[in-house]
């Protein structure tokens, strides 16, 4: 899916720009709001002149470009729908194959199998030193530097330490490639950092956790929002969070992120477990068919006993939730219970970026040649809902912005 704001890039931009200063509660920084929402469409013409193909979703009731095929479809249904990480007839695949070869074919240099580790200045103070280790293992001297290694979503250590004390616990629902590398290598360089604690990610059934065939789908938010959300003793967890990103965020930041389960009775599982807003497979039926844990009962007694809760703490906190002023009541047996997991799938937050992707220092100003985009950049997402506001639609638009910011560096650069 490709979308800014849940917006298609193609959207006018100044409706773009109040979709993120809105979605972000005003925590976005208003001059990468501008930019971003002026490049947009650029991106999406980018892709195209490419050779990535882009459609609506027809699955879909937003309004946004996915690029295609599809990885899911239910016309294809589980069994060939099950592919996600490299499935080189479907969409994502064909689309990071089609930009490797062009960028091959107009004369780039790729290093795969290699890591940046450290950023320093050049010692004859023209531009920078970048120690590369891996299959590329070397130090190369260059006037600028674009950081875009995607998050520290995969580094336990960098979760523990900004997101929540035991955040590794969490489901990494993405490639184990994001380790922070960016960040730590920004900061050596006294680079300003905001919106460092918060993460993009769904709930997921528990399961994943030891079964790849449960991430990144189906999705357990709107069940764990409508449901009761319940911890390990059986107690009540009362919480004011409207969406599945804001859920994430609150358990990720505690001290049990695996102790949740949701509760919820057959009106829930029947309407909520089918809602289908992004085409991708949903709980119902898609958790009973890949073998998520979903126990099923006839009453909240026998369900708190599979569960291994007390029947009277359970009982009492289905009766806390149904007095909840706004609860969907859960009335209507069977009632169901599934273990849950935070699935956090990039990190927000990190060195700030100005408009034009360059990072900004804690000391002053710009540093100067180096530049940022994706989930390495901060002040784009945020706010107290959770705040995403995308992912390849953004990094996408602020690659060409750090692009073109970068011609026009060194061609200053030249002319002094």
């Amino acid at each position: 899916m490709v979308h800014i704001a849940w917006a298609a890039l193609d959207t006018d931009p100044d409706l773009l720009y109040e979709r993120l200063v809105a979605e972000t509660s005003g925590e976005i920084s208003l001059p990468l709001a501008r930019s971003l929402s002026g490049a947009a469409s650029k991106f999406r013409s980018w892709l195209h002149e490419e050779g990535v193909e882009t459609r609506q979703n027809s699955k879909s009731t937003l309004p946004w470009d996915i690029v295609w095929p599809p990885r899911h479809s239910g016309s294809r249904g589980w069994l060939e729908s099950q592919p996600r990480r490299i499935a080189r007839e479907l969409g994502p695949d064909l689309m990071m194959t089609a930009l490797y070869t062009r960028y091959l074919a107009d004369g780039g240099a790729l290093s795969q199998g290699t890591r940046a580790t450290a950023i320093r200045p050049a010692t004859d103070g023209t531009g920078w030193l970048v120690t590369c280790e891996g299959r590329g293992a070397a130090e190369l001297q260059t006037r600028t530097v674009l950081v875009a290694d995607g998050g520290f979503q995969a580094n336990s250590e960098l979760l523990c330490r900004y997101v929540g004390p035991h955040a590794d616990r969490c489901l990494l629902r993405a490639q184990p490639t994001g380790t922070g590398d960016g960040l730590r290598m920004l900061l050596s360089l006294r680079a300003k950092t905001v919106g460092l604690g918060r993460v993009y990610g769904h709930m997921l059934s528990a399961t994943a956790l030891t079964d790849d065939n449960l991430w990144p789908y189906p999705a357990m938010d709107r069940l764990s929002l409508k449901g009761a959300l319940i911890d390990r003793q059986g107690k009540l967890i009362q919480h004011a969070e409207t969406t599945g990103i804001g859920l994430v965020n609150l358990l990720a930041s505690g001290r049990d992120p695996l102790g949740q389960t949701v509760v919820f009775d057959r009106d829930v599982w029947e309407q909520d477990g089918t809602d289908d807003p992004y085409g991708s497979p949903v709980p119902n039926p898609a958790l009973a068919e890949r073998h998520g844990h979903l126990s099923v009962a006839t009453d909240i007694g026998s369900l708190a006993g599979n569960l291994d809760m007390s029947p009277r703490l359970l009982a009492e906190s289905i009766d806390a939730h149904n007095h909840r002023p706004g609860s969907i009541q859960i009335q209507s047996p069977p009632y169901y219970g599934a273990r849950i997991v935070p699935g956090i799938t990039f990190t927000m937050g990190g060195p700030l970026i100005d408009s034009t992707c360059a990072v900004m220092s804690e000391v002053d100003g710009r540093i100067p040649g180096i530049y940022a985009a994706g989930s390495a950049a901060g002040g784009v997402h945020g706010g107290p809902r959770g705040g995403y506001v995308g992912g390849l639609g953004v990094a996408g638009t602020f690659g060409l912005i750090a692009g073109d910011s970068i011609s026009d560096f060194l061609e200053r650069s030249t002319a002094a």
